[in-house]
């Protein structure tokens, strides 16, 4: 992922293909989301494509932190967190 990411502006049909796998993922967190929601355990008021957003910054960023055996802690407490209110 960080070689396909620090290559991408510097390639632009790598960039377009990370893009759109990217997006891919953010889709999916979507339409999760907004069956969650359909079922009652995500609150209406969340916007679908927002919480989207933020659980693919929050895998991208979970995977960049695996990379440190010293980062357990901060990843285990971001898992506890989580996004309820």
């Amino acid at each position: 992922m960080n070689s396909a990411l620090e290559l991408a502006p510097h390639d632009a049909e790598l960039g377009a293909v990370i893009a759109a796998r990217l997006g891919e993922i953010e889709a999916f967190f979507r339409r999760a989301i907004t069956a969650a929601q359909a079922e009652g355990s995500v609150p209406l008021d969340r916007d679908p494509a927002d919480l989207a957003r933020l659980l693919l910054g929050v895998t991208l960023g979970v995977r960049v932190l695996a990379r440190s055996p010293s980062a357990l802690r901060t990843i285990a407490a971001a898992g506890r967190r989580g996004i309820a209110p």
